[in-house]
């Protein structure tokens, strides 16, 4: 029985990110655990593109990608309580792990186009607080 399933999205991927939510939504009920959300979107402000945008087009960006994530989820999966969900900027295996330790994830729920991440935590090698979680990878 799983107690937290961390669910890992790409909004600009819709229907791998409709499958993996469907599939962590049916688990999380199955085991009666808390379905937590992660999207990352890529960080801008560095390199040529950060050079052309300042704080407050970017910070404008941010917020609407999280808006935008927001809607995908009630849209895609409505009526199932997502306990909390996690938006960021930047590469997504180091964010996957910071929120799988805050929450204490024991399953993650990734698509195929996530080998990498899913490498690093079946092989143990991603730097997580407690015993690794369960990987449930979703092709699409």
């Amino acid at each position: 029985m799983h107690k937290n399933v961390l669910c890992v999205i790409d909004i600009a991927n819709p229907k791998l990110s409709g499958l993996l939510l469907q599939r962590a939504s049916a688990v999380s009920t199955l085991d009666q655990a808390q379905l937590y959300v992660l999207t990352v979107a890529p960080d801008l402000t560095g390199g040529l593109a950060g050079s052309f945008l300042n704080q407050g087009p970017l910070k404008e960006l941010f917020e609407q990608a999280t808006k935008m994530t927001h809607d995908f989820v009630q849209q895609t999966a409505p009526g199932v309580k997502i306990a909390k969900h996690f938006s960021a900027l930047g590469d997504v295996e180091p964010k996957a792990i910071k929120a799988a330790n805050e929450i204490e994830a024991d399953l993650i729920v990734l698509g195929a186009d996530r080998s990498e991440l899913a490498c690093s935590l079946a092989a143990g090698e991603a730097e997580l607080d407690g015993s690794p979680p369960s990987v449930y990878i979703v092709r699409g």
